[in-house]
């Protein structure tokens, strides 16, 4: 075999690998448009609207040029807690600071932070608080 019969062998190997290569990457399925978690929508909204639909923070702290709203919630008594039979067990109390940064009467910067910061699953508890807020 010639050298030019196989450099013509590689251009062609590898034009065909790239042609599959695009084939596969353009008929794959769009990737499913997830909807953004309440926090990133929550960016944007007004601090009158947000008071409204979550109604007033447990506490508010000056920040800069905004102010700092922070709201708790506390899962309930029974998320978590243990059967009579299983023994009196101490059960730590669940729950979500959230901080949302107003910044010209708008909302520039959400936080939330899980209690006790072991907790995982904050995301139901945080998003209870402000599920009225967002469409």
């Amino acid at each position: 075999m010639s050298v030019q019969h196989r450099r013509l062998n590689r251009y062609i190997s590898l034009c065909w690998s790239l042609a599959v290569l695009l084939i596969v990457g353009c008929a794959s399925p769009p990737a499913p448009s997830t909807p953004k978690p309440i926090a990133q929508r929550l960016v944007g909204k007004s601090q009158t609207h947000i008071r409204q639909c979550a109604g007033q923070p447990a506490k508010e702290v000056p920040y800069e040029t905004g102010v700092i709203l922070r709201y708790y919630k506390e899962a309930s008594t029974f998320v978590g807690s243990t059967t009579f039979l299983e023994g009196s067990q101490h059960m730590r109390h669940r729950g979500c600071w959230a901080s949302l940064l107003i910044e010209q009467d708008q909302v520039t910067g959400v936080e939330f932070e899980p209690i006790p910061k072991e907790t995982n699953q904050i995301d139901d508890l945080c998003d209870e608080m402000f599920r009225t807020c967002v469409p």
